[in-house]
């Protein structure tokens, strides 16, 4: 008895003792856990903008989403402050009505200098991240505007009618000022020892035509960023997007059916391609922010004052994100047609399932709905409407003076 009661109580004692060893083991984790969570870090922003009219100002984090930090007011000089803790340096923006200023807050005391005509091109103080970003900026819009340059000479050419031999210099020499721009981000987001920066730059790619770029990104920014989570979580992200890249659809061929859909007028009425069966129907992408398709639209315009009363009509789909610049646009260019939009950009529902790559871009549905004809420019577009609603008459090919299509490969989200 004196055995087991010897034993009982030892029991209990082992006992007591592995609950106080468990409690303090629960005590030390617990600790460990709250010293090894990413601390916050204080940090104020003050920001000076010449010629800036005073008005609101937004200051929002880029994340898995965009997020609203905090508001304020700029003075009549064009300066304003902001304050507040981050655990990780973050890519931000600073809206200021239809201005934005991308910098990245990973310092205590951050101090930007700009102008109100281009305030990406900034001076900054107090961050790595932020200075590193605007120096790639300033690169970047040069090649932009080279490529720009590019283009509207080439468009230039084409009007004027030029022997093809000279288009085609032109045309090469575009090409290779896209992949010296497209190189330049590459490079820019594999050498930054700002994730924050990354997260910009990578983002003027087009995803689908860079996947294994963005496959080999993802591989290397755990290793380039160390216990990063905004790094770990992009990676992650574009581990997925390239999964799913795969599952997307090509653009629909001629000779298939047009994929049906629905979108909204200005108005809200909710208007479907297939609504339209029983009449030629030229699917018509466009964009306000686009000089391409506002160069098109007086020929598609001519188009259809010719042909409307030879059961043809135009369902136009816009790319836009701004109702009002949209519906603006539809005024000024006099688009006498049914214009539909769900105002997400690249993402429209259409843009999708069409799988565009650049705009304007359109497709000649016939009365059943199948397509007959892809991306008609200029002259192409009379000539096909004249062969399809007249098919004993003949014309002859002319020149097409087409404006080149913005890709969306170099359309940055900037201004988003």
């Amino acid at each position: 008895m004196h055995t087991l009661l010897t034993t009982f109580a030892s029991n209990r004692i082992l006992i007591y003792e592995m609950n106080d060893r468990l409690h303090l083991l629960l005590i030390f984790v617990l600790f460990l856990v709250v010293s090894c969570a990413a601390p916050d870090h204080d940090f104020t922003l003050q920001v000076q903008i010449e010629g800036k009219p005073q008005g609101p100002v937004l200051l929002e984090e880029f994340g898995a989403q965009i997020t609203l930090v905090d508001s304020t007011q700029s003075d009549a000089s064009g300066a304003f402050s902001f304050s507040g803790k981050y655990k990780e340096p973050g890519l931000y923006r600073v809206r200021m009505d239809d201005q934005n200023l991308f910098l990245v807050i990973d310092g205590q005391h951050i101090i930007i200098r700009s102008t109100w005509e281009d305030p990406n091109m900034y001076q900054v103080e107090g961050s790595r991240g932020s200075a590193s970003l605007s120096r790639f900026f300033k690169g970047y819009m040069h090649s932009l505007k080279d490529l720009l340059a590019i283009q509207y000479a080439t468009d230039s050419l084409q009007k004027a009618f030029a022997p093809d031999s000279v288009i085609y210099m032109a045309q090469t020499q575009e090409e290779q000022q896209v992949n010296e721009l497209l190189d330049y981000i590459k490079n820019y987001s594999d050498t930054t020892s700002s994730m924050p920066a990354v997260l910009f730059s990578s983002q003027l790619l087009n995803f689908n035509n860079e996947v294994s770029y963005f496959q080999e990104l993802a591989a290397t920014l755990p290793a380039r960023f160390p216990g990063n989570k905004k790094a770990m979580d992009f990676a992650a992200r574009l581990k997925e997007k390239a999964q799913s890249v795969s599952k997307v659809v090509a653009s629909p061929a001629i000779g298939t059916m047009a994929p049906d859909f629905s979108l909204p007028t200005a108005d809200g009425k909710t208007v479907a391609l297939s609504s339209f069966r029983g009449q030629y129907v030229l699917l018509d992408f466009w964009a306000s922010w686009c000089p391409p398709c506002r160069a098109e639209n007086p020929i598609v315009v001519a188009a259809f004052k010719k042909y409307k009363s030879k059961n043809f009509t135009i369902l136009g789909v816009s790319l836009d994100n701004d109702t009002d610049k949209w519906q603006e646009a539809i005024v000024k260019d006099k688009l006498n047609w049914t214009q539909v939009s769900d105002l997400k950009g690249w993402q429209s529902t259409a843009a999708v399932l069409y799988a565009l790559e650049s705009i304007p871009a359109n497709y000649l549905i016939d009365p059943e709905g199948k397509i007959i004809a892809a991306n008609l420019r200029g002259a192409a577009l009379d000539r096909a409407l004249e062969d399809v609603l007249f098919p004993a008459a003949t014309a002859e090919a002319t020149p097409t003076g087409e404006t080149p299509p913005v890709d969306k490969t170099v359309r940055t989200a900037i201004d988003n």
